[in-house]
């Protein structure tokens, strides 16, 4: 248990607000953790366990590696952004007395600045200094909601041609980017809790081999680059997951099943169990524990104003390979829908002593 005590907040500005608190460790209640492994999703040497690509063009870039107590203060440009600035200031104090006291850090993002964030081919080329959009084209701000692009691209579109050429399979010739939608942060972290509210508008339920009961919609976490990361999230069958995918390869650490119907999933005929036009609450959390094991959480909320309820906890003690226990960065990632986003908050997760 912790008890946090709020020292400082920036002005909002843009869509993004920074908090710094002190952390004071307090009692710890212990957690009972669960570590599962699923031997049909668990990939042998020779038997590697494939899923929809995290890339449609090559783009394997590792985001610019910032820390979380060293951000800057200037202006975030991004493409088809007249006069929009997000420039919060970083008030982070990092304690580390015998009190064991220890900052921490909070990114709330409001999409509350309309522009539209475009994909760029590697995290140093983006425009914005907060996110990098890896794959899926666009992401679209306006209303005060975030959104993948909803519906298909025009015919004239750029970013249809150039799907249309690099990965018409998955995106239907270009007419739907945001199958493969990955928004990566800049800002590496270590021990971290995201939350992210969303809504599902539609499945593209097309064929293709890399859509099937795996895809749906994840928090990513310790993204050291597209082939090795943690994501914890909910599947299209219903399922809620945690996943290492360590060099391109995935390993199911713990799932349930979430959401249920009287009729079963298929990838044809009924290819969603996540209700559509609702919006819910998901929120992950990541914490390599003393030992250098790897502790992962994902919680749910099934409107915007329930309270988050865990549904997994797993324990990464060395499931094919060890933990990925460095630095990475968090993020967003969606498959095969559109999707709407709101209030995306990152947070420094404190383990007490």
């Amino acid at each position: 248990m912790q008890r946090s005590i709020l020292i400082g907040t920036t002005v909002l500005v843009g869509s993004i607000v920074w908090f710094t608190y002190i952390t004071q460790p307090t009692t710890q209640v212990p957690v009972e953790t669960t570590q599962y492994t699923d031997p049909s999703e668990v990939a042998t040497s020779t038997t590697p366990y494939s899923e929809n690509s995290d890339t449609h063009k090559g783009n394997v870039d590792t985001p610019k590696m910032d820390t979380i107590d060293t951000v800057s203060s200037t202006t975030d440009s991004t493409p088809g952004n007249t006069g929009t600035t997000e420039s919060p200031t970083s008030t982070s104090t990092v304690t580390t007395s015998k009190t064991q006291k220890t900052s921490t850090q909070t990114i709330l993002y409001t999409f509350n600045v309309a522009e539209v964030f475009e994909e760029s081919g590697s995290s140093s080329s983006s425009a914005s200094q907060y996110f990098w959009l890896n794959s899926g084209a666009k992401l679209i701000i306006k209303n005060g909601i975030g959104s993948t692009i909803i519906g298909e691209l025009p015919k004239n579109d750029p970013w249809r041609r150039v799907y249309a050429q690099t990965n018409p399979l998955d995106t239907e010739n270009g007419a739907f980017p945001q199958n493969l939608f990955r928004l990566v942060t800049q800002t590496a972290w270590e021990n971290v809790e995201q939350e992210l509210d969303f809504s599902i508008q539609e499945i593209h339920a097309i064929n293709t081999h890399d859509r099937d009961a795996f895809s749906g919609i994840f928090l990513m976490s310790r993204y050291i680059n597209s082939n090795t990361l943690y994501y914890a999230g909910i599947r299209m069958d219903g399922k809620a997951v945690i996943k290492k995918k360590l060099h391109g390869v995935y390993y199911t650490l713990a799932e349930t099943q979430l959401f249920s119907s009287t009729i079963s999933y298929d990838r044809i005929s009924f290819p969603n169990l996540i209700p559509t036009n609702t919006w819910f609450r998901i929120a992950s959390n990541t914490i390599t524990t003393p030992q250098g094991a790897v502790q992962i959480s994902l919680s749910f909320a099934h409107s915007q104003s329930e309270p988050l309820e865990t549904v997994l906890t797993t324990t990464d003690t060395g499931v094919n390979w060890p933990p990925i226990t460095a630095r990475g960065h968090v993020g967003i990632r969606t498959d095969y829908a559109d999707v709407l986003f709101d209030n995306y908050t990152i947070s420094t997760s404190v383990l007490a002593p």
